[in-house]
């Protein structure tokens, strides 16, 4: 069977002619590591990891995806070949234009133009300081989508009432920047965009007590008096006050 050619357009608008690969190509690191390494050569910067935008507009969607796919995340696949992710000047990510300028670079090479990409998706981009900038400087990823008149994607019908989803969101959510072993607040979770997922422990599946208790989570109090403010984990406990407690110290929510 011959090889399949196809016409592709980059960035530059001159046509690209693209070759398929041989099955199980991408699985094998070998390849991503030529193919990663050429391009820094002919197109990029030396010691620089590509980003996910710089490939797809040269026409490398397929290498793109395979790093995702078969070989963890864009930083995983840069520490491999001792390539250095792209570092912003001091104060980039404060000016709320630049934040603009790379989530809607994004959004244009994404399948889904107009929708706001999850936390997930632009850290398995290799975008995690965008991510950070977004919390640390812009409120939430709720609150961003809304300036930029973005849609966050919405769940199905119901849900939220299957506690597998609850299970996989909340996991999910402390795998990527909670803490190992402690379940989030609510705090947290309406920080990062997760107000659905943080009204549906309450609305389905009791409180967050419950939720903790049946994924082995500990909860961490805040404890207030004289003056003095200090953190204490307890494995099981609600994080909520029964009426005789009030006063006496004020829990995370």
């Amino acid at each position: 069977m011959g090889v399949l050619r196809r016409s592709i357009t980059g960035s530059s608008g001159k046509p690209i002619r693209a070759v398929r690969k041989p099955k199980d190509y991408w699985k094998d690191f070998r390849n991503v590591r030529r193919e990663v390494l050429a391009f820094v050569d002919d197109q990029g910067e030396p010691g620089k990891m590509p980003t996910i935008t710089e490939l797809r507009g040269a026409g490398h969607g397929s290498l793109v995806i395979a790093i995702h796919k078969y070989h963890g995340d864009f930083p995983k696949v840069a520490r491999r070949l001792r390539l250095a992710m792209t570092h912003k000047p001091k104060g980039y990510w404060k000016d709320f234009r630049n934040l603009k300028r790379e989530i809607l670079a994004f959004v244009s090479e994404s399948a889904e133009p107009g929708r706001m990409p999850t936390m997930r998706e632009l850290k398995h981009a290799g975008h995690a300081s965008l991510v950070s900038a977004i919390h640390q400087y812009h409120g939430s990823l709720f609150e961003v989508a809304q300036r930029l008149d973005l849609s966050v994607p919405q769940r199905p019908i119901g849900y939220w009432k299957d506690f597998g989803n609850v299970r996989q969101e909340l996991l999910a959510f402390v795998a990527e920047h909670g803490i190992a072993g402690k379940m989030p607040t609510g705090s947290e979770l309406r920080r990062a965009g997760q107000n659905s997922l943080a009204s549906a422990i309450h609305k389905y599946h009791g409180d967050f007590r419950e939720v903790a208790h049946r994924l082995g989570l500990s909860i961490t109090r805040t404890y207030e008096g004289r003056g003095r403010r200090f953190d204490r984990p307890e494995s099981g406990s609600s994080g909520w006050l029964d009426p005789s407690e009030r006063g006496q110290f004020r829990p995370t929510p």
